[in-house]
């Protein structure tokens, strides 16, 4: 099993499939802001309504879930 992208210690991705369309999960258990590189990801971010590609900001305990 590959990890969907490369994050440092403390920051958790997880990629779920469905029908139709994928799911990134990224969680910051940090009390620091994060920036993560979504590489070749892009996607619409569940919880604000934002497209996200590229350097993501990732806020202390944050959470993204991006529908791709």
């Amino acid at each position: 099993v590959c990890p969907a992208l490369s994050v440092p210690a403390g920051i958790e991705v997880i990629r779920r499939f469905g029908e139709n369309r994928s799911f990134l999960c990224i969680l910051n258990h940090l009390p620091d802001p994060v920036s993560v590189d979504l590489k070749e990801f892009c996607g619409t971010d569940l919880l604000t309504g934002q497209t996200l590609e590229g350097h993501v900001p990732l806020e202390s305990y944050g959470v993204r879930i991006l529908e791709m």
